[in-house]
């Protein structure tokens, strides 16, 4: 999988996760609010990339810079909160 953005907001989602489903239309407005691409993976089909970015359950919404994962966050958050830390966790990428 290409992750060409410098920053992407990826959503990891597990079958039957009621949170998983509930979170995501909250996750895919605030990417769009904060102008930032999206992306959801389904936790079954995208196991060997899971695995990699050491995600340990589901939903976990993880923030990319060039690729990798700099940020994750593990179950639902309401929207202005997920607004919140995500813009703080990218604002600090920036200083590193």
């Amino acid at each position: 999988m290409q992750f060409k953005d410098e920053y992407l907001i990826v959503e990891i989602l597990g079958e039957g996760c009621v949170s998983c489903y509930t979170l995501l239309p909250e996750a895919f407005l605030v990417a769009k609010e904060l102008n930032l691409p999206f992306k959801k993976l389904e936790e079954d089909k995208n196991a060997e990339l899971i695995k990699k970015w050491k995600v340990e359950r589901v939903p976990c919404v993880l923030i990319l810079k060039s690729g990798e994962p700099i940020a994750r966050c593990y179950g639902y958050q309401p929207q202005e909160i997920l607004s919140l830390w995500i813009e703080a966790k990218i604002e600090e990428s920036k200083n590193i």
